[in-house]
């Protein structure tokens, strides 16, 4: 992780920009990113740091990149171009008062990722929480994110070349789960998850395509989640509907 320190010379309501330079190899800049707070009194970048398919997480206390909405967390590429990820989305407004007066925040501060659960927490200063399903008014300095379902908030991962196919889907007993990763000879996981992020089923798998059975019989019906994992990292996921 690398902390980014901009410089913050910002008044109360007065739009301010900072600029993020990103150089292939130290000497040539490629693109530079637009971090602006538009309402707050102060903010900036606090972390960039890699993220899922050689990407990079950006958090701190911003409202919008080059122009396009994103409240504390964004992602972009390693050339510092923006993604689609987060359009629109992210932390809202904290207001803390004291004694003559008062500071608003909306900032994420510190995240870490949770490789086993496949969990990406956010903390910070902030109060609410907006997704691309909608706004949870009591998500607050601490959210947890399941990766497995930010397709939702990141719509725009980069191109995957592993494919994940269910069969039968719904289905009410035993399940095919079918993957294929072309080229690949490593190591190779499919995991199950439940509505609340706890892992149902996880076995390795073996070749570059391939496929194994999981027995649904005795979960309760609903929505499950089925991953596949290259080398440990998430690569594609869909969602496998139980019925009773």
């Amino acid at each position: 992780m690398w902390p980014v320190k901009l410089p913050s010379n910002c008044q109360a309501g007065i739009p301010c920009t900072w600029h993020a330079s990103f150089t292939g190899t130290g000497l040539y800049p490629l693109l530079v990113p637009q971090f602006q707070m538009a309402t707050l009194p102060f903010g900036g970048v606090e972390r960039i740091e890699p993220w899922l398919n050689g990407t990079l997480l950006a958090t701190g206390q911003f409202s919008s990149v080059n122009g396009q909405p994103r409240n504390g967390i964004c992602i972009l590429d390693t050339n510092g171009t923006l993604l689609p990820a987060f359009g629109g989305q992210g932390v809202g407004t904290y207001t803390e008062s004291f004694s003559g007066g008062s500071y608003r925040y909306a900032t994420i501060a510190a995240t870490a990722y949770d490789s086993t659960n496949a969990h990406l927490y956010i903390a910070g200063a902030y109060s609410g929480y907006t997704d691309a399903t909608g706004h949870y008014p009591d998500q607050r300095f601490i959210t947890r994110l399941k990766v497995s379902e930010l397709s939702t908030a990141v719509p725009e991962q980069a191109p995957q070349r592993g494919s994940l196919q269910l069969w039968p889907n719904p289905a009410a007993g035993q399940v095919w789960l079918r993957y294929a990763l072309p080229g690949h000879q490593g190591q190779v996981h499919l995991r199950v998850r439940d509505s609340q992020g706890r892992v149902l089923f996880f076995t390795p798998a073996a070749g570059e395509e391939g496929q194994v059975v999981w027995d649904s019989r005795g979960v309760a019906p609903g929505v499950y989640t089925v991953e596949l994992l290259r080398e440990g990292k998430l690569e594609r996921s869909e969602r496998l509907i139980i019925q009773p």
